[in-house]
């Protein structure tokens, strides 16, 4: 567990290699809405090429559509 924003998350990890594709993802979860919170993956994708991605997701204002 660790906390994004202040919000308690459940953090999860996958390793995959497929060819010369290696790829680390991790993924925070919030415990109590089960939103994503942030996602992180590093991977080589051969050749000397690393890439390393970041997202964090913002929920604040979001509403559903009005309806028709």
């Amino acid at each position: 567990e660790e906390s994004v924003g202040g919000v308690t998350a459940v953090v999860y990890t996958a390793h995959e290699e497929t060819g010369e594709l290696k790829a680390d993802v991790r993924q925070w979860i919030a415990k109590g809405s089960g939103l994503v919170l942030r996602t992180e993956e590093d991977m080589d994708l051969g050749m000397g090429q690393p890439s390393h991605v970041s997202l964090r997701y913002e929920y604040t204002n979001v509403r559903a559509p009005a309806g028709s």
